[in-house]
């Protein structure tokens, strides 16, 4: 038996010599043999050190890609290239060697901060539409230069696979406009097998045509059940944003969702993304970021007003600090949100708005309603909450019969008689109060 070290090189001649030199220790017949299947998976485990920051450059892939062409029955595989000097020949030459890697089920491939551009990001999918079994896949494109005529070629290939029930792309910070992600959408939709889809597609060009295109795409996968989006840092208007979460609310077999627009969702988006909640019976578990959107007391009653037809949901993380709730918008949150009768873990952060003493009590005894909650994360800071205020939403929650964690941030100095106050309630095992600065 024979061991090999790879050791992470920051000089590039130094690297190309050690992948070559690796290499031409395996003549031909050995790499077709059977002792050389029994040995692929430690020779794979070299292959990964082959990683970030090492200015590997279209040689370096274009060895890799051979030893890749090898391993006929590789399975998984994880390869971090990032932050090299790959460009659109040396995404090729590496597509070259995964295209035979036929037997591929897991794979994820890093090529962030490179320069792939569009016809690397082409190849790379050609070759992945070979690999007929893969059926979970990550791709990391950020900061690649990457356009719609490459979105293009890569979605329109990943199309082809028909295996695929989970994605990852991250195309945060490259170039993709309103016909880029309008074709991202159309080519993912084929994927009929989709059942989780993480996108990554911040800081890009795409405005409201292009949100719209991608509701409607999301209308057709019938069978996604969870979805990660991430689409802040565009162009898109609160007319955008309402459009796209139409298209959503009609996703109705979505089980899991995590929703990040940014500040681009404005007041009426937010009104518009509780509307879509009607439709999503499934929903257990919720992560909106509403963050800096101007909302108010109305738009936040339509958004926990549709959170609330989601008879199914058991966790939800709702970020709607920096706002323009008031007392009312307090209260309202707190009785819709106590109708979902199912809730058990609630993190409401609600930082930097205009709460005040009054708005606190009325949010805690609401709350207090709500049959099934036992976790409890709650931020109240910069609301002009005193620690009367703190204290009356502590009291409203006492009589919580299932309530077993409370944490709370609070930006004053009486924590510690917070504490003392509510290790009254009846079940609570765990009190966490946090004092920001």
């Amino acid at each position: 038996m024979y061991n090999f070290f790879f050791y992470k090189s920051q000089n590039k001649r130094n690297l190309d010599l050690n992948i070559n030199q690796l290499l031409s220790f395996f003549n031909f017949d050995y790499l077709n043999s059977f002792y050389f299947q029994q040995f692929q998976f430690k020779y794979l485990h070299l292959l990964r050190n082959i990683n970030r920051e090492n200015l590997i450059d279209n040689q370096g892939l274009s060895n890799l890609g051979f030893a890749l062409q090898k391993c006929v029955n590789l399975s998984d595989f994880k390869l971090d290239l990032s932050q090299n000097l790959i460009d659109s020949q040396g995404a090729s030459n590496l597509g070259h060697g995964l295209a035979k890697c036929t037997n591929l089920q897991t794979f994820t491939l890093d090529l962030s901060k490179n320069k792939i551009g569009v016809f690397g990001a082409s190849d790379l999918g050609s070759a992945l539409a070979k690999c007929l079994n893969l059926s979970n896949l990550t791709l990391e494109f950020s900061c690649n230069s990457i356009n719609s005529q490459g979105i293009q070629g890569l979605c329109s290939q990943l199309a082809k696979c028909e295996s695929l029930s989970n994605l990852t792309l991250n195309l945060r910070k490259n170039l993709i406009n309103d016909k880029g992600v309008s074709e991202l959408g159309f080519y993912l939709a084929k994927c009929a097998k989709l059942s989780a889809l993480t996108l990554y597609l911040e800081q890009n060009k795409i405005g409201d045509k292009g949100s719209q295109n991608l509701g409607s795409a999301f209308e057709k996968f019938t069978n996604l059940s969870t979805l990660n989006f991430y689409i802040s840092d565009n162009i898109i208007s609160p007319l955008g944003a309402s459009a796209l979460f139409f298209g959503l609310g009609k996703c109705s077999s979505l089980q899991i969702l995590i929703l990040d627009l940014g500040n681009q969702t404005g007041a009426v988006g937010a009104s518009n993304l509780g509307f879509s909640f009607t439709n999503h019976a499934n929903l257990s578990n919720l992560i909106i970021y509403l963050s800096k959107n101007k909302i108010d007391d109305k738009s936040a009653l339509d958004l926990c007003s549709g959170l609330s037809s989601c008879v199914n949901l058991s966790k939800l993380t709702l970020y709607l600090n920096d706002n323009l709730i008031n007392i009312q918008g307090a209260s309202d949150i707190g009785f819709n949100l106590a109708k979902c009768l199912r809730l058990k873990n609630l993190t409401l952060n609600l930082n930097n708005n205009c709460i005040s003493n009054k708005g606190a009590l009325c949010l805690g005894s609401e709350l207090f309603k709500s049959s099934r909650l036992s976790i409890l994360n709650v931020d109240l800071q910069f609301n002009g909450v005193n620690e009367n205020g703190f204290q009356d939403f502590c009291n409203a929650l006492i009589k919580c019969n299932y309530l077993s964690v409370l944490k709370m941030y609070e930006d004053t100095f009486f924590g510690f008689r917070l504490n003392s106050r509510v290790k009254k309630m009846k079940r609570l095992v765990e009190i966490i109060i946090v004092r920001r600065y």
